[in-house]
């Protein structure tokens, strides 16, 4: 076979371009190779990565509720809890009501009161007529309506005739007062009782009468009825029974008077 002159110097020639040509190809597909794998990784990223809309944590809870298929779900009712009505304090409702005279229940603290009485006496010992006398308390506040309270009170009657009569008499007791109605109270108690027994002494002329002191037990009943109130002063309409024993026999002294208090 003849050889043409020139004919293995191209071909020869030709493969060296394309080696040249192969390895630049490689090396341009190796430099954008770390470009395109940083872009798919940003987009798998970004296409597995949960959105805010569809995050299990974003959504709320919905309630739902049976109803129809298709329907839409309820929404839940609020429920309004409203607290407890206050509860007064009655310590502070008898204060106000005390200041706005809205009643007459006694106040806290000491109580004194004076009472000037008209009385009548009536018993076994001897003859009596009638007589004036006072009765003097000095007590304190146990409850709101509840008083505990000493009572003096002594009277004193007129002279009288005859062999003996009684000169005057006295009691003092521990009593208890309280407050049935807004104005309204009763009070009872008991002690110590006492009269003074004039006796006409016949052995000796210059003395008429001698006195002596009988001493016994007695109990004390009474009511009263506020008619008239002025802070912590209340004037009262009130009456008093009391009943005396004594060695010498019993006594009832019975009473009707205007008292005034400071509770």
């Amino acid at each position: 076979m003849r050889q043409v002159p020139g004919s293995s110097t191209k071909r020869g020639g030709a493969r060296p371009r394309r080696r040249q040509l192969a390895a630049l190809g490689l090396a341009l597909g190796l430099l954008a190779l770390p470009a395109s794998v940083g872009h798919a990784q940003h987009v798998a990223t970004a296409a597995t990565a949960p959105t805010a809309a569809t995050s299990p944590a974003a959504t709320p809870p919905t309630a739902t509720a049976p109803g129809p298929v298709g329907s839409p779900a309820r929404r839940p009712r609020k429920v309004i809890v409203e607290p407890p009505a206050p509860v007064p304090d009655r310590a502070a409702l008898d204060q106000a009501g005390e200041s706005n005279l809205e009643t007459n229940a006694p106040r806290h603290g000491l109580v004194v009161g004076l009472s000037a009485v008209a009385w009548q006496q009536v018993g076994t010992i001897d003859s009596t007529t009638g007589a004036g006398g006072f009765i003097l308390r000095l007590g304190a506040v146990a409850t709101p309506r509840t008083v505990l309270m000493l009572e003096l009170f002594g009277m004193g009657f007129l002279a009288g005739s005859g062999d003996s009569y009684i000169l005057s008499s006295q009691a003092l007791s521990v009593m208890a007062q309280t407050y049935v109605a807004p104005t309204l109270w009763l009070r009872g108690g008991g002690g110590f009782a006492s009269f003074t027994h004039a006796i006409e002494d016949k052995t000796n002329p210059d003395t008429f009468y001698n006195a002596y002191v009988r001493n016994g037990l007695g109990l004390t009943f009474g009511a009263g009825l506020d008619l008239v109130k002025w802070r912590r002063t209340r004037l009262a309409l009130e009456n008093t029974i009391a009943l005396h024993r004594f060695a010498q026999g019993w006594i009832v002294d019975m009473g009707v008077g205007i008292g005034v208090t400071m509770y």
